[in-house]
């Protein structure tokens, strides 16, 4: 059980808001985006082909649609919040 304890707090608006949404999704969950997205140029500039640095790009997206879902879903948010973490998961979708 406590191994989805990370999930199910988040899920459930068990942990402060501001730590979901500033550590969790703007510092972590873009930390590990850059480090993917490097991934993804180290493989293609050691001559992998490019449909590699795509499945290395889409490993993350299901942590980020949960990342932003649990932001969406949280009781009384605002809605500058969930407009910046609805624009975070395009951006880091794109790049």
């Amino acid at each position: 059980m406590t191994r989805w304890r990370f999930f199910s707090e988040r899920w459930q608006a068990l942990i402060p808001f501001q730590r979901l949404f500033w550590r969790d999704l703007i510092v972590l969950g873009t930390s590990i985006n850059l480090v993917v997205a490097f991934l993804g140029l180290m493989l293609i500039a050691k001559g992998f082909p490019a449909y590699w640095a795509f499945i290395a790009h889409l490993l993350v997206l299901p942590y980020n649609l949960f990342l932003v879902s649990a932001v969406l879903r949280w009781p009384d948010v605002r809605t500058s919040f969930k407009v910046v973490a609805g624009g975070w998961l395009v951006l880091t979708s794109v790049a």
